[in-house]
């Protein structure tokens, strides 16, 4: 999946749960927060594995050397279809869906008080 396109969808689904239209179960929901938690520890390790190849040598001494070193240099970090670009991109769209995660969690839980305070006023 494109990790652009997600964004906007969690975005689109956060801007939905601060709008109260969107609610989880917490038992739901936290299994959910648990599993977006350990994609964002192995992103980050992902992350950090590429920025240790951010430098490439042992091309050569040729010319055309240099242009394959810079060439896999930036498949790796700085161009905008880089690994890095898109492991960032990854770690942003897995950010936004804690987001919308949390606030679901929330509108659920102020529901069910709701709920339950207008029980408790129609039981005698």
């Amino acid at each position: 999946m494109d990790p652009a396109a997600s964004s906007l969808e969690w975005q689109s689904v956060l801007t939905a749960a601060e709008a109260g239209q969107v609610s989880l179960d917490p038992a739901v929901g936290s299994d959910l927060d648990r599993i977006c938690d350990n994609y964002l520890t192995r992103l980050g390790q992902l992350y950090q594995n590429v920025r240790s190849v951010a430098f490439l040598e042992g091309f050569g001494g040729f010319p055309s050397s240099e242009v394959l070193q810079q060439k896999f240099t930036q498949k790796a970090m700085g161009g905008d279809r880089s690994l890095e670009a898109v492991l960032l991109q990854h770690i942003d769209a897995v950010k936004l869906a804690k987001q919308a995660v949390a606030r679901a969690i929330q509108n659920f839980a102020e529901q069910d008080s709701i709920s339950g305070d207008h029980i408790s006023g129609t039981t005698p």
